[in-house]
């Protein structure tokens, strides 16, 4: 697992830099093209290389079910982006989160009927399986989904090219692919829900001193010092959150605990980028406006939509400024509630994961 996370924080140090290339001398859109070389050639090796495996019980395709979590999960997401634009109020968004709520329910209904479920539900009735799969929630959306996000704050609020800022994630990049092997060697002598508690508090720490960077504009230290702590509360969760959701769960069933890890870190990552760029975009949206009202200038309410998704060429011209201080608030919000958010993570890990044998015994020593 240590091997594994080590191979992803990789991917962190080499894409920034690998992307900023490739977007400052072919164009971002081929950085979508160089993918199909990759994938084909890694699809021709697994078919080569990697042997077919099979449970002794045959199972088929829970349809159903994959198909109402993935309508649930789109109108949830649906909702999360149209928020901040249409109002949380409005009756579109209001009617998205109601069939969000909706699917979810009825894809529970279903996974307790159906013969052979994509998930068993009884897993949920354990504290550590929980505690394992928020940590990897929060991981995914708190410090893997900056790999995307750090980008967008370099070059919107800090005015960075391409380029610039594959250089600049580097902090970030170093310590995740440098801290996986470091928790291999904690596990040695601590718990590994106090790893986890531990990851996703330096998660926290790193997501605050983001926050308070970017309400100091200009401050490019801070930058550092945040990614760098960022970087390394995530490369320590990085093959942590996987191994303790696979050690929740008996060997036998390793298939449907690797299909819960993974889906709990792609929904983590989804959700934690529309979750956290609602609260950016409603950041930059109210300090656009306030400046320009400042200003006395005037913009269509379409312009201002333009300018929140990253449209800088929109923008009048003078008021370039105003812009990059308003994605530095925007980006203030977002880097907060990402911390707050890791940090009540941390305190679900040791609430559900914790041995309350001994804990017990702690509480009776003191009385």
């Amino acid at each position: 697992m240590a091997f594994w996370g080590t191979v992803m924080g990789l991917t962190m140090v080499c894409s920034p830099l690998i992307g900023g290339v490739i977007s400052r001398w072919f164009g971002w859109r081929w950085a979508f093209f160089a993918n199909l070389p990759v994938c084909a050639g890694l699809a021709l090796a697994v078919l080569r290389w990697v042997p077919e495996s099979r449970g002794a019980a045959q199972r088929t395709l829970d349809l159903p079910g994959i198909g109402l979590f993935a309508a649930a999960m789109f109108a949830f997401t649906w909702t999360l982006i149209s928020g901040p634009a249409q109002g949380w109020t409005s009756l579109a968004v209001l009617a998205r989160a109601a069939a969000a709520l909706a699917l979810f329910a009825l894809f529970v209904a279903t996974e307790r009927r159906v013969r052979a479920p994509m998930l068993d539900l009884s897993l949920f009735a354990q504290r550590r399986f929980v505690g394992a799969v928020a940590a990897m929630l929060a991981y995914a959306a708190c410090a893997q989904v900056m790999a995307s996000l750090l980008p967008l704050y370099l070059q919107n609020a800090r005015g960075a090219t391409a380029l610039e800022a594959g250089v600049g994630m580097l902090p970030f990049a170093l310590a995740m692919l440098l801290l996986p092997m470091a928790g291999r060697r904690l596990a040695a002598f601590m718990a590994g829900y106090r790893i986890l508690a531990l990851g996703l508090a330096i998660v926290a720490t790193g997501n605050l001193v983001m926050a308070w960077s970017a309400s100091v504009p200009g401050h490019r230290l801070l930058d550092v010092i945040g990614m760098a702590i960022l970087g390394v509360g995530g490369g320590l969760l990085n093959g942590e959150t996987q191994k303790a959701i696979m050690g929740t769960i008996p060997p036998e069933r390793a298939g449907m605990a690797s299909g819960i890890s993974t889906t709990s870190r792609f929904c983590g990552i989804l959700l934690g980028f529309a979750g956290i760029g609602a609260v950016l975009a409603g950041g930059v949206r109210s300090a656009l406006l306030a400046g320009l009202q400042h200003a006395g200038v005037g913009i269509a309410p379409d312009m201002v939509e333009r300018l929140v998704a990253g449209d800088g060429g929109a923008l009048p011209a003078g008021l370039a400024g105003l812009l990059r201080r308003s994605f530095e608030s925007g980006f203030a919000h977002g880097f907060l509630a990402a911390g707050l958010a890791a940090a009540a993570a941390s305190a679900i890990v040791v609430g559900c994961m914790r041995d309350r044998s001994t804990w017990s015994r702690l509480v009776n020593m003191r009385d």
